[in-house]
């Protein structure tokens, strides 16, 4: 019980240090003088992060087992949290790549001691998992803007409360540090997986609805305000997404794991989602809600099956956090491109039709990736 109640407070803390700033990217930058390129790098960064730190997860978690690192990871998140706004452009920078570096653990090293000490309940604790990570997007969105102005636009004191939640978790995580155990087998796995091809496959999927998703939520809120909407309109518009992750989130994990074969439920979250695109550029902007649900549905689902996918394409805990490592840092770097390259189209173009038509020819690779990586194969480690 003290697991669960532990993995859920992960699970809410995830996002909230990364996806509570874009919907306050003006105030931002006039708070810290950015200009609109440091505004792109300040998306992008955290991406990078999750990318190049997810590699150090798994060797780590070989040698202290992952319950420690990750209590360590959410101590640091709760600092950097509380910190990073407190001083200059350098403090801000400098503190979400901290801040980040910790989510990746979480991230990395969850999914493993999931897989490990649920054993046959891994669906249900996976579904559980994201449920309480599409609630953590959706309020770290949505309630950015309203914080700000209820706390007379206090910039430092708006961001730097998503400190709390990240305090309870780490108290929270404190009876899992007598768990922490070296994995008895271990260099095969990291250094094996990169020889297989099924890893790839699920690597390059995880890849591409990350670089989809950090690209979509990064910059939906400018899009809203350039069509003419609200602050606090455009923020609660790119909060619906987590609504739509909420529908989806729960269920798709026990979904997969009842299918086997994941491949028929492709099509749908990838159709979804580019609809849903769309719709956001397109369609008058009173029917805003629709689509970003629609995206949500569809994204929503694609990121749960990626983590899924990493637990049910491996036989040990081991090669899960070997193939989690993996996905998560090469994904992760692949979709740190995502925010920098649609921000530079958008500030190339003036206009949004070039980085919505990048993101659709995204979503055609996470289709063809995906397909391959739903196969019920499995990574022998």
């Amino acid at each position: 019980m003290l697991l669960v109640l532990g993995v859920l407070l992960i699970a809410l803390n995830l996002r909230p240090a990364i996806t509570s700033l874009p919907p306050l990217f003006p105030e931002v930058a006039h708070w810290f003088g950015l200009t609109g390129s440091a505004v792109t790098a300040l998306a992008a960064l955290p991406v990078f992060c999750f990318g190049v730190v997810s590699f150090f997860a798994p060797p780590l978690a070989r040698r202290f087992g992952e319950e420690r690192p990750i209590g360590i990871a959410l101590i640091l998140l709760t600092l950097t949290q509380a910190l990073r706004m407190l001083a200059g452009p350098f403090a801000l920078f400098l503190g979400t790549v901290f801040a980040a570096g910790a989510l990746a653990f979480c991230n990395v090293l969850t999914i493993s001691v999931i897989k490990r000490r649920a054993g046959r309940r891994s669906g249900a604790v996976l579904g559980w998992y994201m449920l309480c990570y599409g609630f953590c997007v959706l309020a770290s969105t949505t309630l950015a803007v309203p914080l700000y102005h209820a706390l007379g636009a206090n910039l430092p004191l708006a961001t730097g409360l998503w400190a709390l939640p990240a305090a309870a978790a780490a108290l929270a995580w404190i009876p899992q540090f007598r768990y922490g155990t070296r994995e008895s087998a271990p260099a095969a796995a990291g250094i094996g997986i990169y020889r297989k091809r099924i890893a790839w496959q699920v690597t390059c999927y995880a890849g591409a609805q990350s670089v989809f998703f950090y690209a979509m939520t990064s910059f939906l809120p400018s899009m809203f305000r350039d069509r003419g909407i609200s602050a606090d309109g455009a923020g609660l518009l790119a909060g619906l997404v987590g609504v739509g992750g909420l529908v989806v989130s729960f269920g798709t994990p026990m979904l997969a794991e009842k299918l086997g074969d994941q491949r028929p439920m492709m099509a749908p979250i990838v159709v979804c989602c580019a609809a849903g695109i769309l719709g956001c550029l397109y369609a008058p902007v009173s029917t805003a809600a629709v689509w970003v649900i629609l995206i949500g549905l569809g994204a929503g689902a694609a990121q749960p099956l990626a983590l899924y996918l990493t637990i049910a394409r491996t036989e040990t805990p081991a090669g899960a956090a070997a193939l989690s490592g993996m996905s998560q840092g090469v994904g992760y770097l692949l979709a740190g491109f995502g925010p920098l390259l649609f921000g530079l189209l958008h500030t190339a173009t003036g206009a949004w039709e070039a980085p919505v038509f990048a993101l659709l020819a995204v979503l055609l690779v996470e289709l063809v990736v995906g397909l391959l990586a739903c196969r019920p194969e499995r990574v022998p480690l």
